[in-house]
This record gives structure tokens, C-alpha cells and sequence, in this order.
């Protein structure tokens, strides 16, 4: 088994998920939205994978941040390292006293950008 298909089967579920938010229902959640702080760490380009790159970074949402509705342009493996997030069409962090923060792992045509907002 090759490292993309093994990668695709384990995250398959995940992007799902994270690709049906679309859009912000609610006309009061699109106005509170915030952006979330997005911290690279690392950016590498795969060698057994032409025109593609591996990002890492963190995300950290503010207590009771909802951050603004997005696509991802890429294949998605996120982890929880602290607190709570509740993901629906848009990511909300479910403290309203605590930081959330995320590690994201994304794997991407080179040189794309990870997101795109959705209006």
C-alpha cells in the first residue's frame, strides 16, 4: 500500500466533514465571525508526489471565537491539542473562558493558499 492511498483511506471521513462547511446560515454568526490565528511551522514539498508540499501549523481560536465559514484547498488531518472545537458550517471554539488550539496537517498543490474564505 502506497503512502497517498493509506493517507486518503485514514482522512477520507475527516475531509468530509471539514469540505461540507459551505456556508454561514445565519446572518449574526457571519457577522461575529473572526479569523482564527494561522501559525505555520513547517512547509516541505513531497518527493514522491510531483507539484505537491506538506504544511503544517497551528490554529488557535479565542474563547468563544466562531471563525468565518472556508474551504480547504487541500487534504485536511487536524488534532485537537487543546480545548474544544465544535465544527458544523463554521468552527467555533465551545469554551467562552479557554483558547482552542488546533495542529493542522495539510497536504496541497504548491504554492496554493491551505484556505478560501466563502462569502
Amino acid at each position: 500500500m502506497n503512502k497517498i492511498s493509506a493517507f486518503s483511506r485514514l482522512s477520507f471521513p475527516l475531509l468530509v466533514v471539514i469540505l461540507l462547511a459551505s456556508r454561514c446560515a445565519d446572518a449574526q454568526i457571519a457577522a461575529d465571525a473572526q479569523i482564527a490565528k494561522e501559525t505555520p511551522l513547517v512547509t516541505r514539498a513531497l518527493t514522491d508526489v510531483p507539484r505537491r508540499e506538506v504544511l503544517v501549523e497551528t490554529v488557535l481560536l479565542a474563547p468563544g471565537e466562531i471563525a468565518a465559514a472556508y474551504r480547504h484547498n487541500a487534504d485536511v488531518l487536524a488534532d485537537v491539542l487543546e480545548g474544544s472545537i465544535t465544527t458544523r458550517v463554521e468552527s467555533r471554539n465551545a469554551s467562552t473562558t479557554e483558547p482552542a488550539t488546533l495542529l493542522v496537517f495539510l497536504v496541497k498543490k504548491m504554492g496554493a493558499p491551505p484556505t478560501t474564505r466563502v462569502p
